[in-house]
């Protein structure tokens, strides 16, 4: 069994269709290395940078990323690092890019640095991916390499690269230390039936793989907006960041996700709607994005507004929303 960021990508190269609409040959604007502060690309949820911690990034035009592969292998990496919290020391085995499927090209490499790489928090690198996809997408769009050195009080925490050099191969980590996430893991064949928005004919009901007795239902909006795949991806992202950042620190109650600036933004919401409110909590949230970007976005390869229902013993106990919202417009630094 491969690591869990294999098992990962092996499920999403199956659903992979290479979409016309990126271009990963466009130059970068940005080509020598700069500072990014936490105002350079907000959204309206953006989680503070820790004080004294920037990120010095240089951008490599000549070495040109697959936008579809690159995408979804930096959603799997945040999912998988929002997993461990946002101040935790961070694991890198189980985002350990050298047991990826000989078919992939790109890489998420990180480098603790030797003197204070101890330091190094999931946090860190969660911040760190979620500027880069939001620049990858642009203005300009351009998908290619990247060496960014994450530093705090001066000096440096790790290097990350995305390149498309594999790294050399290393022993496989033990199944039994981090759990498979984002497979097809389909236990039953019980349907439900969906209520008020979600009548819809590409509609489905499946048992949820990390929670006993709790299903989650979904559906495309009827007369829904398509939406381009890094919009959906970069508001993925920036709830996954969210979750790490407030899961130690409040009680849930709503999370949401913006894509990056643009004509209008994509907004992705969850929200509890039981009154008994441990029902839902951070960890169900968290694995209720990874189940549905694998088993709904990326089967379908679909990218249009939809609505989720989560339900525990066939009760509702959250809700989501994948939405386009053309009135909405961020600038950077806003």
């Amino acid at each position: 069994m491969q690591s869990v960021l294999a098992i990962a990508i092996i499920v999403l190269y199956s659903c992979i269709v290479r979409s016309s609409s990126l271009s990963s040959s466009t130059p970068f604007s940005k080509v020598s290395p700069q500072v990014i502060s936490v105002n350079n690309i907000a959204s309206l949820t953006t989680p503070p940078f820790p004080p004294d911690f920037v990120i010095s990034q240089q951008w490599l035009p000549a070495m040109p990323l697959e936008p579809t592969e690159i995408l979804r292998t930096i959603v799997v990496t945040v999912w998988i690092l929002a997993r461990q919290g946002w101040t935790n020391k961070v694991d890198l085995a189980p985002v350990d890019p050298a047991t990826l499927p000989g078919e992939a090209t790109a890489f998420i490499v990180i480098t603790r640095a030797p003197m204070r790489g101890d330091l190094l928090q999931p946090g860190h690198l969660i911040l760190a991916l979620r500027q880069a996809v939001f620049q990858m997408v642009g203005p300009p769009q351009s998908f290619c390499g990247l060496r960014a050195t994450l530093k705090l009080r001066g000096r440096p925490l790790a290097i990350m690269a995305i390149t498309t050099e594999r790294p050399p191969r290393r022993p496989r980590i033990n199944p039994s230390t981090h759990d498979p996430i984002i497979i097809e893991r389909d236990k039953s064949n019980k349907t439900l039936p969906l209520q008020g928005n979600l009548l819809a004919a590409d509609s489905g009901v499946f048992d949820d793989p990390y929670f006993q007795n709790c299903q989650i239902a979904w559906a495309y909006s009827p007369n829904g907006h398509s939406i381009p795949q890094e919009d959906v991806w970069t508001s993925w992202v920036d709830a996954l960041a969210n979750i790490a950042y407030h899961n130690s620190r409040n009680p849930f109650d709503h999370v949401t996700g913006y894509s990056a600036p643009g004509p209008g933004r994509t907004k992705l919401e969850v929200k509890g709607t039981s009154r008994e409110r441990q029902l839902l909590n951070w960890a169900h949230v968290l694995g209720f994005l990874g189940t549905v970007g694998s088993r709904v976005i990326v089967k379908e390869n679909r990218f249009a507004e939809m609505s989720f229902r989560i339900l525990y013993r066939g009760d509702e106990i959250g809700i989501g929303v994948l939405s386009r919202d053309w009135a909405v417009d961020i600038e950077d630094g806003g």
